[in-house]
């Protein structure tokens, strides 16, 4: 139970970062937004592709990375 619940904050963290990187670059998707495309996968009527795919292609970072950092800490 107190794994799942860290894997949901941890989860709502990654969507947050997400958001507040992609607004900083101009990314006019809002948090609800982000984690719809991030969780969903759907589109936003109104919002352009490559702003989906901004937060899909960061989503994947984090993901990729935290991938690694986990078979780094393993092979110590």
């Amino acid at each position: 139970m107190r794994q799942n619940h860290s894997e949901k904050v941890a989860k709502a963290f990654d969507i947050e970062y997400t958001y507040e990187s992609n607004k900083i670059e101009g990314n006019p998707l809002t948090l609800q937004e982000t984690a719809l495309v991030i969780e969903k996968g759907l589109t936003i009527g109104g919002k352009f592709l490559n702003e989906h795919l901004e937060a899909i292609n960061h989503q994947h970072a984090i993901e990729t990375t935290n991938s690694h950092l986990l078979t780094s800490s393993q092979r110590m």
